[in-house]
């Protein structure tokens, strides 16, 4: 019975000469100490292994990977190319080296635990660690280690695959997980990350909370895990319309295909405590991650704040659409003036006629038809007029704006009467779709007209036209109002949309500058410049729309 061999066994020691400690004079080639004496685990060997036969020098050879026999020892018997290469010196002077004078101590004892289990039981073994290379950095490895050969001294055949790229890869993967989770827990509002399918992987304390709050089931307040494209579909299968969650689905999913870099949506929902707003955006991750990131804002107080601000507009807008029939109050009363006294002589006819007894359908009916006639002119006026004064927030939607110049212009004909002006429409004879506040576009359209008749009236032109165009300036629609009058002074194009400015007598410098913001709201410009006729031009656009 064999007995097992301890590091300062004589015999051992002059078959295997090991270093001492810290002298690297049997290893020429290395700078690095052996492994010290007093933490070698040999096991019982009856003697020292031989070097492998030739049979496995043409494996050695044309291996690309480090392969390398180690005997009980953990001392390199053989060795190829690769693995010479890889620990960084030549091949004659690896052999019989120790492995261990690569690795650092803390990982020594791990190593031989890995070759006596190898050994001793045989079948597949695995060990990661690190080695040092020959310009003093390390590199990480992966032992996969198999018992070679029969007999009371087996070999280790170990294959030493460098992992240390794959490593760095894992390690940038772990700091960018770290990083990305670390943002999205510090992100205010409810965000999730969705992967390409629409599946989600990961979601804040926002999220989770809200949907808490909400009182959803378990799945959807743990987040992870619930397909949100397909919760989407059913939830517009479920409602039959599709509405704002259709719209949610479409954008999500344009986003997640790479269709579309981003997507946002605003919509409101009923909660007992009142309606509330909420953003829904969705951002394409690049690649190679992809998939989308979800957040969802609530965005109530701007939206309160929004409709409280267009309310403060609102009110100068009004006064100043007040302020404008009264200029034209003269010329109203004379419009209204004449289809009510058609009315009156029409009706006294009619009914001198029909007291007479004499009456016949051939002499009643035409003074009926005239009656309806002048009825129905003087409640259009009132009509518009009522519309023209209404109070309250913009309504922006598609709007014809041909029949709305016409509808501006036919307010203030009474004026143009009046003052001896004529005014030419030049407009398409189809519709014009623009998007936009149709009350607001008629105001700006009768200040400017007004304007223009005045500046006349106070020049004492002796010909006075006020031209109206409607044309294109690239993707908008350009409106354009020009007149016979003086024109602006030199310097004054920009200046007269200042507010309290103006050139009236009886004026308030208001008029120009509501509807530079009222144009601006719409999204669009307004501007003066002098006319090749002599008077001024004022022109403002609106961006087009769908057809109303």
């Amino acid at each position: 019975m064999s007995t097992r061999p301890t590091p300062d066994d004589p015999a051992l020691a002059r078959q295997y000469p090991l270093a001492e400690p810290g002298d690297a004079s049997s290893f020429p080639d290395q700078a690095q100490r052996p492994f010290p004496r007093e933490r070698v685990f040999p096991r019982p060997l009856a003697r020292p292994a031989e070097p492998q036969p030739a049979r496995l020098d043409a494996l050695f050879a044309s291996a690309p990977v480090p392969l390398a026999c180690l005997d009980s020892l953990g001392r390199i018997r053989d060795l190829n190319l690769a693995g010479a290469a890889l620990l960084g010196s030549a091949l004659d002077a690896l052999r019989d080296a120790p492995l261990t004078m690569w690795m650092e101590p803390g990982e020594v004892e791990g190593f031989f635990a890995h070759l006596l289990a190898v050994l001793e039981r045989g079948g597949r073994q695995t060990l990661d660690g690190r080695l040092r290379d020959r310009l003093g950095g390390h590199r990480d490895v992966r032992l996969i280690s198999t018992r070679h050969g029969e007999g009371p001294n087996p070999l280790c055949l170990t294959a030493i695959l460098d992992i240390t790229e794959q490593r760095r890869g894992e390690e940038r993967l772990r700091r960018d997980d770290a990083f990305g989770n670390a943002l999205l827990r510090a992100l205010p509002m409810e965000a999730a990350v969705l992967d390409r399918s629409g599946l989600v992987v990961a979601v804040n304390e926002g999220w989770q909370r809200s949907a808490r709050q909400g009182g959803a089931e378990v799945r959807l307040t743990v987040g992870i895990g619930l397909d949100f494209v397909r919760t989407c579909r059913q939830a517009v299968r479920q409602a039959g319309d599709s509405g704002e969650v259709g719209a949610a689905l479409g954008g999500v999913t344009a986003v997640l295909s790479g269709a579309s870099p981003s997507f946002a949506l605003e919509y409101g929902e009923t909660c007992p405590e009142g309606p509330r707003w909420f953003s829904l955006t969705a951002i394409a991750l690049p690649e190679p991650i992809g998939g989308a990131l979800l957040t969802r804002t609530e965005v109530t107080a701007l939206k309160v704040a929004e409709d409280t601000a267009r309310r403060w507009e609102a009110g100068p807008a009004h006064a100043a659409r007040v302020n404008a029939v009264g200029a034209l109050s003269c010329a109203l009363i004379h419009e209204l003036a004449q289809p009510l006294a058609t009315l009156g002589f029409s009706g006294d006819t009619a009914l001198t006629l029909v007291r007479s007894g004499a009456a016949t359908p051939e002499q009643v009916i035409p003074l009926l038809e005239r009656i309806d006639a002048q009825a129905t002119r003087a409640g259009e006026l009132v009509r518009r007029l009522r519309g023209f004064m209404r109070r309250g927030t913009a309504e922006k939607g598609p709007i014809d704006l041909v029949a709305t110049l016409h509808e501006g212009a036919d307010l203030v004909r009474p004026q143009l009467a009046e003052k001896r002006v004529e005014l030419i429409l030049e407009v398409p004879t189809g519709p014009v779709a623009v998007l936009a506040d149709q009350i607001q576009v008629e105001q700006v359209l009768v200040n400017l007209v007004n304007n223009a008749i005045e500046a006349m009236e106070q020049a004492g032109s002796p010909r006075r036209e006020v031209r109206v165009q409607l044309g294109w300036a690239g993707d908008a629609c350009l409106v354009t109002v020009r007149d016979t009058g003086p024109g602006l002074a030199a310097g004054r194009y920009e200046q007269v949309f200042d507010a309290f400015e103006t050139g009236k007598p009886s004026g308030l410098g208001m008029g120009l500058a509501i509807s530079r913001t009222l144009i601006q709201g719409h999204g669009g410009h307004l501007w003066a410049d002098p006319d090749a006729s002599g008077g001024a031009a004022f022109h403002f656009t609106l961006p087009a729309g769908p057809t109303p």
